[in-house]
This record gives C-alpha cells, structure tokens and sequence, in this order.
C-alpha cells in the first residue's frame, strides 16, 4: 500500500513535462495511429504498444499530463505486485518482503511510474515475462517446455 501510494502522491503532484516528456507528448498528440508507426519527430523513439497505448489514453482522457502519465502509472503499481510474485518464486516470504522493500523506494521506480516514457512499462514486461517462462518451466516437461516456448516467442 505504501508503494501505491507513493506512486500516486507523485501522480497527483502533476510536475510539468520536461523537454523529453514534452517532445514525445507532441508526437503522441499530434499524430494518429497510423502515423506513429514512422519514424517520430524530434530524435524520439518509443515501443509501437507503447505509442498506442498512451494514444488511446490521450483520446479517452483528453490531452493533459495525467492521461500521458497515466499508464506509467499503472504499469508501476502493477509491477509492485509482480515484483512479489517473482521473489516469492525463489525465496521465502520475509526475504521477498525485504526485497519489495527496496523495489518499493527505489528512486527510479518512483519517479518513471510518472513519467511519459516506456521505462516502468520495461519494467513490468521484464516481470511478467520471468513469471510466464518460471510458470512454463513448471507446468511442461521434455519437448512440450521447448514448443510451448517457441510458440510464444514467434
């Protein structure tokens, strides 16, 4: 609850878009979603599902600073909760609580899950992907394990 709610305070404090933030917030705005799949304006590179997502944001929540920053947010807070569910995986609960400590109030943790970049989002599909290959290499055996793999990985 505590990483929540630093997450949020930092939300809800709405600190301006700096100039990185700011050049990619145009090119989100600015452009349709065909037109993100080129390359973008100002040196700004970003993830097409990243794009869209925040577009799609944008266009239901109107052009502000807290529809940009909103999925950032969501992927920080869920990646507290997934963090969890990996340490658990390979330690026991006190352990993975002191790690989640440390994921908890990690400086750039915070500071990403409120910010119009990709990074939280990286984030959060590092951790889900390490939950998904931990949970195929203990529900497949043999060739099963490696065609499943391969099936999600093309």
């Amino acid at each position: 609850a505590i990483g929540i709610g630093i997450r949020l305070r930092n939300y809800f404090f709405n600190r301006a878009l700096w100039l990185d933030e700011a050049t990619l917030s145009l090119n989100i705005v600015n452009r349709d979603y065909l037109q993100l799949l080129k390359p973008l304006d100002t040196l700004q590179v970003a993830p097409i599902g990243f794009l869209f997502v925040e577009k799609f944001f944008v266009s239901i929540f109107g052009t502000n600073e807290f529809a940009l920053r909103l999925f950032p947010l969501i992927a920080g807070i869920l990646s507290l909760f997934f963090f969890y569910s990996v340490a658990r995986k390979f330690t026991n609960k006190f352990i993975a609580l002191f790690g989640l400590l440390f994921f908890v109030f990690g400086y750039y943790l915070i500071y990403y899950s409120t910010e119009v970049k990709q990074y939280e989002i990286d984030v959060l599909v590092f951790l889900l992907c390490f939950n998904f290959i931990y949970l195929i290499d203990h529900s497949y055996k043999g060739i099963q394990k490696y065609l499943v793999s391969g099936l999600i990985g093309a």
